[in-house]
């Protein structure tokens, strides 16, 4: 019957991965509800604030610091769940795409998975869901040093922070991540 249709074996074998992709992606995901409080699992913004560390020579020092020594101003990270910010890119990417444009996410989840990356094997990504059975999406934390990577394991509740890169079919993907 299946060659009737032109499929081979890879072809069908292709076939049922695919439907396996969408009984995920509808099966699964974030009810809206954090699990852990029994709050709604809402975005907020928070205010983030980074200094250089300074040495007892420097804080001694009575001149004026120099422009790198000054402290960066003031970054605003909006805080989300990463089941809640999966869930917005499924309803709808561009809206999705638009509220997280430019911004600095705090992203609190559990850990999936670390693995290398798709096309290169020595770089390795930090996978963050909400912590639910057969979740197929996942926010994808990248640029993160490999010594912060390998003291987590699966199942660890994590927040790291990052920059909003993409969203979309294969996730949500930030870049120049860091644990929180």
């Amino acid at each position: 019957m299946f060659k009737k249709l032109g499929l081979g074996c890879l072809g069908l074998i292709g076939l049922f991965v695919v439907l396996g992709i969408i009984v995920a992606a509808l099966g699964g995901g974030d009810s809206g509800v954090d699990t852990a409080t029994n709050q709604p699992t809402d975005t907020e913004t928070v205010t983030e604030t980074t200094t250089p560390e300074s040495t007892p020579a420097e804080e001694a020092s009575s001149e004026e610091p120099t422009a790198s020594e000054k402290p960066k101003p003031k970054t605003k990270a909006v805080r989300v769940r990463a089941g809640a910010i999966v869930k917005e890119f499924e309803d709808n990417e561009l809206a999705a795409d638009n509220k997280y444009k430019g911004k600095t996410l705090r992203i609190t989840g559990v850990v999936e998975k670390i693995d290398t990356e798709f096309l290169n094997d020595e770089k390795y990504i930090l996978q963050i869901s909400s912590g639910g059975d057969f979740e197929f999406l996942t926010v994808n934390c990248h640029d993160m040093s490999n010594s912060q990577l390998a003291k987590l394991k699966k199942g660890d509740d994590v927040t790291a922070v990052g920059k909003f890169d993409d969203g979309g079919d294969l996730g949500v993907e930030v870049k120049d991540c860091a644990l929180a």
